[in-house]
């Protein structure tokens, strides 16, 4: 049996304003975006040590050029799409 899970990241493109905007009530939001592109970093290279198979679920979908100019061409990049949370988790697992 062939075991075909793998671990969905979902990521945003770090725009300002876009992303972590309850943090960016009260932090500088250049600052904000920069911490966002650290943690999603964080997330890939932890992925990465452990050979966790995964992808990487992006939004805006029109954006995946600027994504994989942002995090490489080495990585499985798809789409998110759906109207919230729940309906983007369903869709990727499809």
């Amino acid at each position: 049996m062939t075991d075909n899970r793998c671990v969905i990241l979902f990521v945003k493109l770090p725009e300002p304003g876009k992303v972590k905007s309850r943090l960016a009530q009260d932090m500088d939001g250049d600052m904000v975006r920069h911490l966002y592109e650290c943690m999603v970093l964080d997330a890939i290279d932890m992925l990465e040590r452990t050979e966790t198979p995964f992808r990487i679920s992006f939004d805006p979908p029109d954006a995946e050029e600027r994504v994989r100019q942002w995090l490489g061409h080495a990585y499985s990049y798809m789409p998110q799409t759906g109207h919230d949370l729940g309906a983007r988790m369903v869709a990727a697992k499809a």
